[in-house]
């Protein structure tokens, strides 16, 4: 576990109505940011639904229409639910740290199993653009498994160390005290893997200039390019901080979810 370094050592020395207000404060932004996150998911698949509706839904059952449905309502029922928790269970200060446990798991194996998903939805448009190569379905296999049991497992360790009696990793906001060092881990290696997609993606495009310019190409490109720089940013500039200064899993897991559930989309 790495360290929170915002004044925790001092904590012991404030007043308890400074302690007070400043966990209202925190219970307020994670209410907030997961409404936000709630209403542009809705936003999204309100106005993007007529398109579904006549590209998707008005079309035969395949893998790839699956795991898009999964992906879009999947991810708003755990917005939904999200949202329900920060104005039920977790309102009230303080929270009691077995209902911190379950939420931390059930935003950590929700994420995951999105995450997974929006991957094979990727990998799926990428092996259609290389034509279905044998050598490539076999390439992206080995790497979704391997992600997905790498996802998993630490997801579940996560989850366990929370669970752990040694010390509360929680504060009585629901905040993590410290921030789980597997968290870098699971970072990069969603890093390497839509690096790597988007570099195949980019270089089956530049083979040949014609390729480029067709709708499929583009939009493979597109969606590729935006999904890493999403990420990116969200592991750049977040993770850093909530490494080395704060936990801020409460803002970056509901943004998360919305995010890849946009991607999906578009």
């Amino acid at each position: 576990m790495v360290p929170r370094h915002e004044s925790i050592v001092h904590q012991h020395s404030r007043p308890a109505s400074m302690m007070l207000t400043i966990d209202l404060d925190e219970v307020m932004i994670r209410s907030y940011s997961s409404l936000v996150a709630l209403v542009f998911l809705a936003w999204d698949l309100v106005v993007t639904f007529g398109d579904e509706y006549e590209y998707v839904w008005k079309q035969n059952w395949t893998p790839v229409k699956c795991i898009y449905l999964f992906c879009r309502y999947f991810s708003l029922t755990v917005q939904i639910v999200n949202y329900a928790i920060t104005q039920g269970p977790i309102s009230q200060v303080p929270v009691a740290h077995t209902i911190c446990k379950a939420w931390f798991t059930f935003q950590s194996l929700c994420t995951t199993s999105l995450m997974s998903s929006v991957n094979a939805l990727l990998m799926l448009r990428v092996y259609a653009l290389y034509d279905r190569s044998r050598a490539v379905a076999t390439f992206l296999a080995i790497v979704f498994f391997v992600d997905v049991i790498s996802l998993s497992a630490q997801a579940f360790y996560l989850a366990a160390e929370t669970v752990a009696p040694e010390a509360p990793v929680f504060d009585q906001a629901c905040l993590m005290k410290e921030t789980p060092s597997a968290v870098l881990s699971s970072g990069i290696e969603v890093l390497v893997i839509q690096g790597t997609l988007w570099g195949m993606t980019w270089w089956k495009s530049n083979r040949s200039e014609s390729w480029i310019r067709t709708p499929l190409i583009s939009l493979v490109v597109r969606d590729g390019a935006f999904v890493f720089v999403g990420l990116f940013a969200i592991l750049v500039i977040i993770l850093p901080y909530a490494l080395l200064v704060r936990s801020v899993g409460h803002v970056v897991f509901s943004w998360s979810i919305s995010l890849l559930a946009f991607v999906t989309h578009h």
